[in-house]
This record gives structure tokens, sequence and C-alpha cells, in this order.
């Protein structure tokens, strides 16, 4: 039973490292996206709401890694 637990902290902790560097990348690109606008102001509006998900998400990934590793 132990050796299952470990087994599910180390795919959580897989799991938690790949969202966070996913967001991670995928908000740089959005901000690189805001200051070269392909469609114009409509979407540079949309980048700004998913850089903001993006952060809280981010946060909540930390928050979660932080009390569960620590």
């Amino acid at each position: 039973m132990e050796r299952l637990r470990e087994i599910g902290d180390i795919i959580l902790r897989v799991i938690l490292i790949i969202g966070f560097v996913f967001l991670t990348v995928d908000t740089i690109a959005l901000i690189a996206d805001i200051f070269l606008p392909v469609f114009g102001f409509y979407t540079v509006v949309g980048d700004i709401l998913r850089i903001i998900a993006n952060v809280v998400l981010i946060i909540e990934l930390w928050i979660v890694y932080d009390d569960r590793y620590r």
C-alpha cells in the first residue's frame, strides 16, 4: 500500500510540473501575442483574460505543490 502511495505521489508531481511548465510557456506566448496582434483588438482582450487565468492557475498549482511536498 505504501508503494502505491509513492507511485501516486510521483505521478502527481509529474502532472503538477508539466502543468506548471505548460501554463508558463502559454503565458509567455500570450504576452508576445499582445505586442504582435494578428487579428486586432478583441484578441488582445482575450489574450489578457487568458494571461490572468493562467497566472491564477500557476499560483494554484504552486500552492498545491508547495503544500504537498514541503
